[in-house]
């Protein structure tokens, strides 16, 4: 069974995800909405890589991941996303012209780090997952394909 979401551990290392005034925005059950679902990436159990406290952490970084992604997301399908056609952009900006309005972004890549590492770099919250779980021991595990898969099931 999956340990609770830590609310506590999360709006203290992120306190800009308390709960607003009028206590709609980022109510303890919309994180931990967003945190329960952030777990769906992480094993069950502590590892060699991520236990204790730095699990914790990890568990509550994914979450601002995926908070910070999803505000992303309504931020541009209210303003009609992509083209105008409300869809989210994805990766980082390859060009951009400002006459006429001419965007163009990378897609995710099939080498090099992979998907979910692509993903990840999509907020400063994943970069940082990212950095935490490639600093303690060995980065990545290669597992029957010449694609990394990181320690994290």
């Amino acid at each position: 069974m999956p340990a609770p979401f830590p609310y506590d551990h999360f709006v203290y290392f992120f306190p800009q995800y308390q709960p607003s005034a009028d206590g709609l925005k980022y109510s303890p059950e919309y994180v931990t909405g967003f945190g329960n679902r952030a777990a769906m990436w992480l094993t069950n159990y502590d590892n060699v890589f991520l236990k204790g406290e730095r699990r914790i952490y990890a568990h509550c970084l994914l979450t601002a991941h995926v908070i910070y992604l999803t505000e992303q997301q309504e931020k541009e399908a209210a303003s009609g996303g992509a083209g105008g056609t409300g869809a989210m952009a994805v990766g980082p900006v390859t060009s951009a012209s400002v006459g006429g309005v001419s965007v163009s972004m990378q897609t995710p890549q099939s080498s090099g780090d992979g998907p979910f590492e692509w993903w990840l770099n999509k907020s400063p919250y994943g970069q940082e997952f990212l950095a935490l779980i490639r600093t303690r021991g060995p980065a990545v595990a290669f597992v029957g394909s010449h694609h990394p898969v990181l320690p994290l099931r």
